[in-house]
């Protein structure tokens, strides 16, 4: 390297020299010293940018020892850890949104089997495994989360201005949620008893006896082929002038003068209808008598 930068500054001595009586011998050189003068000043460019890697490398090895009172093999396997942590946050997260999916699949199609099966069919599938029930009421859930109102709160103050001796029948209680909010005796009923509180039965066969409660409610819970059914047998639970109080989402009653004359036609007489929002709407029917043995033979709320 010295050879070559004394070569350089021979080049610039020569240079100095030129002349034009021997012009050809002295651009020879001039030419043959410009290419040391090159060659120099790449090697002397190369020995500083390594100079520079070797303090950037040894400022990195200080500040390791100063943060960290372990060794710099303590402080790289730290850093392996904290690696491997994060790869093993990253797999979990992914593994959660992917059950999250399955989940939400596993949702709709239960929702869809209780649309469109009797009551002894989805009690049945419930009770072949119950870990759908589970699936469907986190589901539910998640889904209540995203509604500007709850339809069960409204049901509970409405429950609540009741007088206390009245028994109420909560038909479809999910997780039974009224019967624990109100001073009220209620009756609550489920395809699956997710609590003590809760019997497990089909909506068409109540094991209570004729004209034995006041209110039968049902929230958001008017679900199968065979809705006449539900309301023939809440129609003999009831007391007479009791109230059957319907709950739905709004999108669900087509036709909701069709609907209102179908269930009067079992031997009730609709005495409210009020829009909570633009989802939902509440209908209160009160229990007459028949004059004729003829109801209904079938009701849909499509």
């Amino acid at each position: 390297y010295k050879m070559a930068g004394n070569k350089a500054s021979n080049f610039r001595r020569y240079s100095l020299r030129l002349s034009r009586g021997n012009l050809e011998w002295k651009g020879h050189m001039f030419k043959k010293l410009y290419r040391r003068y090159m060659i120099a000043t790449v090697l002397y460019k190369r020995r500083i940018m390594k100079r520079k890697k070797r303090r950037k490398i040894e400022n990195v090895s200080e500040l390791t020892a100063t943060t960290c009172p372990n060794t710099l093999c303590g402080g790289l396997a730290e850093s392996k850890a904290t690696t491997k942590a994060n790869s093993i946050k990253a797999t979990s997260s992914f593994a959660q949104k992917l059950q999250s999916k399955l989940d939400a699949g596993r949702f709709r199609w239960i929702n869809e089997q209780l649309y469109t099966s009797t009551g002894r069919k989805s009690a049945e599938l419930f009770k072949g495994d119950l870990s759908l029930y589970q699936v469907y009421h986190k589901g539910f859930a998640a889904q209540v989360d995203q509604w500007p109102v709850n339809p069960l709160d409204h049901v509970i103050q409405y429950v609540r201005a009741l007088p206390k001796d009245d028994v109420i029948a909560d038909l479809g209680c999910g997780e039974g949620r009224l019967a624990e909010e109100v001073r009220q005796k209620v009756l609550s009923f489920d395809l699956v008893a997710s609590k003590k509180h809760i019997v497990a039965c089909d909506m068409a066969h109540l094991p209570l006896s004729k004209e034995s409660v006041d209110v039968v409610i049902f929230c958001l819970s008017l679900m199968g082929t065979n809705l006449s059914d539900f309301l023939e047998e809440s129609w003999r639970i009831l007391v007479l002038g009791g109230t059957l109080k319907v709950v739905e989402v709004v999108s669900r009653i087509k036709n909701r003068k069709v609907f209102v004359k179908q269930v009067e036609g079992f031997g009730y007489k609709k005495t409210k209808s009020n829009l909570l929002n633009k989802m939902f709407i509440d209908l209160e029917f009160r229990k007459t008598e028949r004059t004729n043995n003829k109801i209904a033979a079938n009701i849909s709320l499509n």
